[in-house]
């Protein structure tokens, strides 16, 4: 089920609002203002029946989470 996603780009500080699968796309996109890719980290941190989830477990070091961590980039 696809649903309208909000996030804002740290590369191009651009407020991004697009329908996104996170069940079948995940949680990176890539911004359609600068192309740099786009975390969707709100909608991780909601995943649970829009339930706050404060268990966030991204890894500066790695620029990644365990949603995303092999590397790949939706």
């Amino acid at each position: 089920m696809s649903n309208m996603v909000a996030e804002y780009c740290n590369n191009c500080e651009s407020e991004i609002t697009m329908e996104w699968d996170i069940a079948r796309l995940g949680y990176k996109a890539y911004c359609p203002v600068c192309g740099e890719r786009l975390m969707l980290c709100d909608e991780c941190l909601h995943r649970r029946d829009g339930e706050f989830t404060d268990d966030c477990d991204y890894d500066g070091q790695t620029d990644s989470c365990r949603f995303n961590n092999d590397g790949y980039y939706v």
